[in-house]
């Protein structure tokens, strides 16, 4: 179903990784479980004939999240940012975990709110910052953008150039729920998940950072399991 306006939406990323922080992922799904959202979408990069130790992640953690919540739960499976970028597949094992959790499973660029796309994008690069990878995206489509892949956690909004009447246009890097991601001199990983409320007519995004602990705070509740 195309999204409307009115909707909460939980977009995360890394979610289905072996290497994923156990803390952080109780913390998110006791989150959803309370805050009970229209739409929760897994961002994943997994590609076709992932270890047999990674379908065993993937599956617990879709289990105890369709556990807790009966709402819509999507699967974007690897989209590209650019001419060059490439679509993955889920591993082998999801058919089965997919039938019987009901979940959907998609791939390629998404829309995911009112006036919003979502996407997998291809990784930091060498000399970018948190964030500048996904307003250029949104430069580039011209809509505002939620992306994962770069591991930044980063709102970036804009007016377009000559119209001050317009829209904000947003470029939203959502982190990662990896606890090995590795830092260089450049650039750090964050942890993290993105929401994306339209409830009050225009969708409002909300970066949700997540401490070394697991821990997160949202709408002034406290997730530290």
């Amino acid at each position: 179903m195309p999204p409307t306006v009115g909707e909460r939406v939980v977009v995360v990323a890394d979610l289905l990784t072996p290497s994923c922080h156990p803390r952080a992922v109780v913390n998110l799904i006791r989150f959803v479980r309370d805050w009970q959202p229209d739409r929760v979408v897994v961002m994943s990069a997994s590609q076709p004939g992932s270890t047999h130790k990674g379908s065993e992640c993937t599956t617990r953690a879709l289990a105890e999240l369709r556990a807790v919540y009966s709402g819509d739960v999507v699967i974007q499976a690897g989209a590209g940012a650019s001419g060059d970028c490439h679509l993955a597949g889920p591993c082998p094992c999801w058919p089965a975990v997919i039938s019987d959790l009901g979940l959907a499973v998609v791939a390629g660029i998404q829309p995911v709110a009112p006036g919003w796309l979502s996407l997998t994008a291809t990784g930091p690069g060498p000399s970018r910052y948190p964030g500048a990878l996904a307003i250029l995206l949104a430069r580039g489509f011209g809509h505002s953008i939620i992306c994962s892949g770069t591991s930044g956690l980063a709102l970036i909004g804009e007016i377009p150039a000559g119209d001050p009447t317009a829209d904000t246009l947003w470029g939203f890097e959502i982190g990662t729920l990896r606890r090995t991601a590795t830092s260089t001199a450049s650039f750090r990983p964050a942890m993290g998940f993105g929401v994306v409320d339209s409830t009050t007519g225009v969708a409002e995004p909300i970066a949700v950072p997540i401490s070394r602990s697991g821990a997160f705070t949202f709408d002034g509740v406290t997730y530290a399991a």
